[in-house]
């Protein structure tokens, strides 16, 4: 993937292996279902 939007990704929430290995071979833009902050996104 793009290695901007893959750190823009990482600072906002960094997916968890578990996570990343349930969206494989798919990568993962924005985690928003395990975000919590600002608010819940999911």
């Amino acid at each position: 993937g793009n290695p901007f939007w893959k750190l823009v990704r990482d600072v906002l929430k960094m997916p968890s292996k578990e996570q990343i290995s349930c969206q494989h071979p798919k990568p993962i833009l924005l985690d928003t279902g395990e975000m919590t902050q600002p608010y819940a996104w999911a």
